[in-house]
């Protein structure tokens, strides 16, 4: 049996016993057939998104508007084939954005046009336009885009969270797949990476994603060496969140660069092979966990009305009562297990501390060793005016081989917690198989919690390098070139020595912060996931048993729904 027809079985089990599914559950199974893929282009504003679908997509004529150093966009633009170029704006006709109205139609638009519906530069004016206007969708003529839905949408770094609230992130559940531009000339910050273990990767958002590294060789001084280093960078971040299945490839629209993709037909190929490989996938995957997250719901929910037919409100009260001390009893459980996690994660950081220390100093006296080296002013000013980067950089080297231990450890933990609560949970399971007499009884697991240093980010570390201005300012400045003073390198180092000896407790100080606050958001997740687990089933066993209990004439058919629940369930 294919994904399909278990997703489509399962549906009509759910229908056929009485039971309904969620508007938008229905309209994804629906867009199974003869599909209309959705992909979601994300990243910060002026990352290059808008370039990479006009270039790719609209070819010689681009209609997308590029920023200028400010948020701009403020709606969600849709880019389809269509045989005549042609652009529609919608608004929304209810208060509750449910139901959207044609209001305008622009045969062969410009720039101009798009610009006209999509963009406003006043914060509060763009706030308006994002509440007001549904989308836009462009059609155009060309093959590249038939069978998919190409969506621009609003910067992830916009001030404006009620703006992302109402286009990006209302636009990612409905995508298939997603396309993520970064900065090619930088590692995953913070917003990004928490875009992946959340919004996109979670369980209700997109499962198949390709990162896209924009490189502009006119504002990114950067060498062949310097790409593949980044790649190197963003694919062990990847790892270390455990999203080392996402492809990463870097991009520019220079042909003078050869060692990264900056051909737009070989773009365009990439991409589209993504899409074809992983569109449906990913759209079988989403509806697959809606539906049964669906079932489990309506499973338990059948088992308990079985139990209570024909029992007393004193048999009910007793079997409500029964149910309360075991959840409170796995509750208990739960609770030791994980004050016991956290005593385990808390004890790393000693040995953590140790690291940082160890990696500050190597990044520092490596940095010192190779100006040291340099026999001219010259060739020390070539490395000075290049030390913020450098430093950065060789510390997020670091940083991330720390983050991928500290990961390693707390992974081993997080497993170890999750058996204690599986042994905590097998209580509730046979409570739930002996009194409900579920043949597969339904416990939502731990999901694995992943973690890393760098996913608050070292791009938020602030260097206190202000040594550095001052140093360049006396050598590159020509009026205040002192040769008798700045030609003696030893007064050089002895300056730049001072200054990082001086800077290396507020850099170590900096990088703890971080991974105390990444130790800390890992404490959170794991306690909401414990929460959450089996609350649904839960609810639905309360709300069954609280329910005035079937007559025994719907015995035979809650006992079909039962089963043929189970067999849904089991397929998909």
């Amino acid at each position: 049996m294919s994904k399909q027809e278990a997703i489509r079985n399962a549906a009509s089990a759910v229908k056929a016993h009485g039971f309904s599914l969620p508007a938008d559950i229905d309209k994804q199974i629906a867009g199974l057939e003869n599909p209309q893929y959705r992909v979601a282009v994300v990243g910060k504003f002026q990352v290059g998104k808008s370039t990479l679908i006009n270039k790719v997509f609209y070819g010689d004529k681009p209609l997308l508007s590029k920023g200028h150093g400010i948020p701009t966009t403020a709606v969600a633009t849709d880019s389809e084939y269509g045989p005549e170029s042609k652009l529609e704006v919608f608004d929304w006709s209810n208060t509750e954005h449910t139901t959207e109205t044609l209001v305008k139609t622009v045969s062969n638009p410009t720039e101009d046009d798009v610009k006209a519906a999509t963009v406003a530069t006043a914060t509060e004016t763009r706030a308006e336009l994002a509440k007001k206007r549904a989308r836009v969708r462009i059609q155009v003529p060309n093959e590249s885009l038939k069978g998919y839905t190409v969506i621009d949408t609003p910067g992830l770094d916009d001030p404006n969270q009620e703006l992302l609230d109402n286009t990006t992130w209302r636009i990612i559940p409905g995508a298939d797949v997603a396309l993520l531009v970064v900065e090619g000339d930088r590692m995953l910050g913070d917003r990004q990476l928490g875009l992946l273990r959340k919004e996109i990767m979670g369980r209700n958002g997109i499962s198949r994603l390709m990162i896209l590294a924009s490189f502009n060789p006119r504002k990114m001084d950067q060498d062949a060496e310097d790409r593949k280093a980044i790649l190197t960078t963003i694919k062990a971040q990847l790892a270390s969140i455990g999203r080392d299945n996402i492809p990463v490839e870097m991009y520019c629209f220079d042909s003078s660069i050869e060692d990264i993709m900056s051909d737009v037909s070989e773009i365009r190929m990439t991409i589209r092979q993504f899409l074809s490989d992983n569109a449906l996938p990913g759209r079988e995957e989403k509806v697959s966990n809606l539906l049964r997250a669906e079932i489990e719901k309506d499973l338990v929910e059948v088992a308990a009305k079985l139990k209570t037919i024909g029992s007393s409100e004193a048999d009910r009260a007793t079997l409500a009562a029964k149910v309360e001390t075991e959840v409170a009893r796995f509750k208990e459980k739960a609770e030791r297990a994980f004050a016991r996690f956290q005593d385990e994660v808390k004890a790393l950081n000693d040995d953590t501390m140790h690291d940082v220390d160890l990696a500050v100093e190597a990044v520092f006296d490596k940095f010192y060793a190779e100006l040291a080296e340099k026999e001219t002013v010259d060739a020390m000013k070539k490395v000075l005016s290049k030390a913020e980067s450098t430093l950065k950089s060789d510390l997020q080297d670091k940083v991330s081989i720390i983050s991928l231990k500290l990961k390693s450890e707390i992974a081993r933990f997080v497993e170890k917690y999750g058996n204690e609560m599986e042994e905590g949970r097998r209580t509730w399971n046979v409570f739930v198989s002996d009194e409900f007499q579920i043949k597969k009884p339904v416990a939502a697991k731990i999901p694995t919690i992943v973690w890393t240093a760098l996913e608050v980010g070292l791009l938020n570390v602030i260097l206190p390098f202000g040594w550095i201005t001052a140093i360049i300012g006396h050598l590159l400045v020509g009026n205040a070139f002192n040769p008798a003073a700045w030609l003696v390198k030893k007064e050089i180092l002895r300056e730049v020595g001072d200054a990082l000896d001086e800077a290396k407790p507020e850099v170590r100080t900096q990088i703890m912060q971080q991974i105390d606050a990444g130790i800390q958001k890992t404490f959170t997740d794991v306690k909401a996931a414990m929460e959450a687990s089996n609350k649904a089933q839960v609810e639905a066993i309360r709300s069954a048993i609280a329910a005035e209990p079937a007559g025994s004439g719907d015995r035979a058919a809650l006992e079909s729904a039962k089963a043929d629940l189970e067999a849904a369930l089991a397929a998909l």
